[in-house]
């Protein structure tokens, strides 16, 4: 933490000797920040994500089976020992549990997940930095929390909010029928639950401008990375279930998704 506050304080300090950085001494202390942070050890949520994506690629549905599950045993390593919750299920999307399992069948463990997470998290930074310019992409790439959450938490969330800034930019360029911009959301929610709401508030812009027809046309377009990712996962283990989420954990540990929920809810 003390060597990302220091990154961050070195590139403000930066700042205010020149009105304008450069893209490359923002991109620089960005690395720099990630860097530091990326020798700490990793959250117990990353060592879930490689135990989820190994078992899939044994043939058992991470929905069905949780960790401690007695029919896997057989599976458990000693990084086993470090997954949270170990007799809740999965509780991610199935496009991500895809992503879990090409991952792991490169043969990559905590480490190279959170590496491939921090390589994401500086794509959004180049992304901003080429949007915005250097003074607002730095509130991003500069920002302590981000670099704890990805390149030290070992976090993914940087995958779907690549998503969800691709569909926004996307959104922003089409005049037309959003279709990319709704599959692009679509993406964002088969990797993370929590861009539903943003789902939702495309699908009742397109209800009022355009009507029922092409509202449903939409629904259609985001329905389909999580449709079709599950059913595939289902068929590959031959395991069904519609319970893609823990309830217990859902009611004790998942309020943080209200909050995208009463933002979009105070605005329509």
């Amino acid at each position: 933490m003390a060597c990302d506050t220091c990154g961050a304080d070195i590139g403000l300090a930066a700042i205010t000797r020149q009105q304008k950085i450069t893209p490359f001494w923002l991109m620089v202390v960005a690395i720099g920040i990630r860097g530091a942070f990326l020798v700490m050890p990793t959250g117990f949520d990353t060592f879930r994500y490689v135990w989820e994506g190994n078992i899939l690629l044994h043939g058992f549905n991470p929905y069905v089976h949780s960790p401690d599950d007695p029919l896997l045993q057989g599976l458990r390593d000693p990084a086993w020992h470090s997954i949270g919750l170990r007799g809740a299920t999965a509780i991610y999307p199935p496009l991500v549990q895809w992503l879990f399992a090409g991952f792991s069948s490169l043969g990559l463990g905590v480490w190279g997940f959170k590496f491939i997470f921090t390589l994401v998290d500086l794509a959004l930074c180049g992304i901003l930095l080429r949007k915005f310019g250097s003074k607002a992409a730095r509130i991003y790439a500069w920002n302590p929390l981000v670099a704890l959450s990805f390149a030290g938490g070992g976090h993914y969330d940087s995958l779907f909010i690549l998503a969800m800034v691709a569909s926004w930019l996307i959104y922003q360029r089409e005049n037309g029928f959003p279709l990319r911009a709704a599959l692009l959301i679509g993406i964002a929610i088969g990797l993370k639950w929590m861009a539903l709401p943003i789902g939702l508030w495309l699908v009742i812009q397109e209800l009022r401008q355009r009507g029922l027809k092409s509202a449903f046309v939409l629904v259609l377009f985001i329905a389909a990375p999580v449709s079709i990712s599950y059913v595939v996962l289902s068929l590959w283990t031959g395991e069904w279930t519609l319970q893609l989420m823990p309830p217990f954990f859902s009611r004790t540990a998942r309020s943080m998704e209200f909050l995208p929920v009463i933002m979009i809810i105070s605005v329509v």
